[in-house]
């Protein structure tokens, strides 16, 4: 099953810039870190800066990372 947070970033992949495509690739990939990382650390994985991530998140309808990463877990949460 599809995380909102997923279907949010395959319906805007394409409105993304390359360095948000970038974090937006590593999220797809690896879902869970969203849940075990903090924005610092998944900037550094994805070789963005944490402005980028911060702007990424916002793209996607967040107001913050915090935001997005509390849906992650309650959505995990939930199916758990």
């Amino acid at each position: 099953m599809a995380t909102r947070l997923t279907l949010r970033i395959q319906e805007r992949i394409s409105r993304l810039t390359k360095s948000e495509q970038n974090l937006a690739v590593l999220l797809l990939e690896n879902q869970s870190l969203i849940e075990t990382h903090s924005a610092t650390e998944l900037s550094a994985l994805a070789g963005v800066s944490k402005a980028t991530t911060a702007r990424f998140f916002r793209n996607l309808g967040y107001t913050d990372f915090d935001e997005a990463r509390t849906q992650a877990r309650e959505e995990r949460n939930r199916t758990q």
